[in-house]
């Protein structure tokens, strides 16, 4: 029998990440390290990917893996320039005008960064894979989101599915039609990779306040003691699926 234990999974960056715009699921994160591991093409869904250390659930094909809780001790707002093919003016003016474009800002998470994964899986695997993981995060190629340390724990609880009656990954919303009302969720791909279209559904997800917390500057939140990555938040009234992405900065 496979060993799977309770595991908390936590990467700690030691470059500034950007700030993601939907929660990475560890299931993709670990398909992308096999990945570069054997020098496979990520392949999407059940048929033809690579079994990973991890246990499904027993009423789906779907991994007991979480997403990624991020903390950060603040954030920053950073320009750059979009590469330009033509002949660039001497005197480019980025302010207004035909070049506005091409002067682009983002806002990344500063240092110390901790993003936390929740999984049923075998300690050693998933150390062993973890370990191909370089950056996290967008433009990792740039410098952003490089990795630190990765701690893989054994806990008690299991928090790789639902924990304190909150999805902890991407779940389809057929599998708990009843908390339609309760919960969080988004239209996102279930199974990694979760680029490919034909595979997205309308899921439940946590609710962007629960898995992206930044401290700094918000008085409520440095009034709390951060002792657990997981806490509740309160219940919003829900957006139409085109627009739930729209305001997640203020869940």
């Amino acid at each position: 029998m496979i060993g799977y234990k309770n595991l908390q999974i936590t990467f700690t960056l030691r470059s500034e990440m950007i700030i993601p715009d939907h929660p990475i699921g560890f299931d993709a994160l670990l398909m992308k390290a096999i990945a570069l591991k054997e020098n496979l093409s990520p392949v999407q869904g059940d048929e033809g990917s690579p079994e990973l250390p991890i246990e499904r659930h027993a009423g789906s094909s779907l991994y007991l893996a979480s997403v990624g809780f991020t903390r950060s001790a603040g954030r920053n707002a950073q320009f750059f320039t979009k590469r330009y093919s033509g002949d660039v003016p001497e005197n480019l003016d980025l302010s207004g005008g035909f070049f506005k474009a091409y002067h682009q800002s983002l806002y990344t998470l500063a240092c110390p960064i901790e993003v936390t994964f929740y999984c049923r899986g075998v300690p050693a695997a998933i150390r062993e894979l973890t370990a191909f993981i370089p950056a996290l995060g967008a433009k990792r190629s740039q410098g952003y989101g490089k990795v630190a340390d990765v701690r893989v724990d054994e806990i008690m609880e299991d928090k790789s599915w639902i924990y304190r009656n909150e999805p902890m990954r991407a779940i389809p919303i057929r599998y708990y039609e009843d908390k339609i009302q309760q919960w969080y969720y988004a239209f996102t791909s279930p199974v990694p990779p979760g680029f490919a279209p034909e595979w997205k559904e309308v899921c439940y997800l946590p609710r962007p306040s629960s898995w992206l917390s930044i401290t700094a500057g918000c008085e409520e939140e440095q009034g709390m003691p951060q002792t657990d990555p997981i806490r509740s938040v309160p219940i919003k009234k829900k957006k139409s699926l085109r627009n739930i992405w729209s305001e997640r900065s203020t869940e």
